[in-house]
């Protein structure tokens, strides 16, 4: 894309760095310019909810850690890029899971995935007469080393 003349950045643990967590790392992201693309890529599953015996077993600060992390997060970038995305008639791609249509457990993380597809569902019918394209990527299981 960067071939094309799209400006492309990546947060993550390198190049560049912040925390998109919280309101001050998206504010140094949307620093950095307008998008033609948002990939919104960011959670999982938090520690607390990895070996939780069910719902029940999930307190309220694991599931406000979970919805900063795989909700919120979207959230607050989204609106942060969203005028440069207009502008330039652009894409948000959402990463959810396919836990969003199924019960997998934990359940904290697949109920912030539902509420992704929902949120990505309402900016296509908010925006979409504005020329911005959204739309959501469901993965499944995948097998890892780790």
């Amino acid at each position: 894309m960067a071939a094309e003349g799209a400006h492309v950045f990546a947060v993550a643990r390198s190049p560049i760095t912040a925390d998109l967590v919280t309101p001050e790392g998206v504010a140094a992201l949307a620093a950095l310019g307008e998008v033609d693309v948002l990939v919104n890529n960011l959670g999982g599953v938090i520690p607390e909810s990895m070996g939780a015996a069910g719902f029940l077993a999930i307190d309220d600060d694991a599931w406000q850690r979970t919805y900063e992390l795989n909700l919120f997060a979207t959230v607050r970038v989204t609106r942060a890029l969203l005028p440069g995305l207009l502008a330039r008639r652009g894409v948000v791609v959402t990463v959810s899971s396919i836990g969003a249509r199924a019960a997998f457990p934990p359940v904290d993380h697949g109920t912030a995935k539902a509420a992704l597809n929902n949120l990505t569902k309402a900016l296509s019918e908010e925006f979409a007469p504005s020329g911005l394209r959204a739309l959501t990527v469901t993965p499944g299981p995948t097998r890892t080393a780790n």
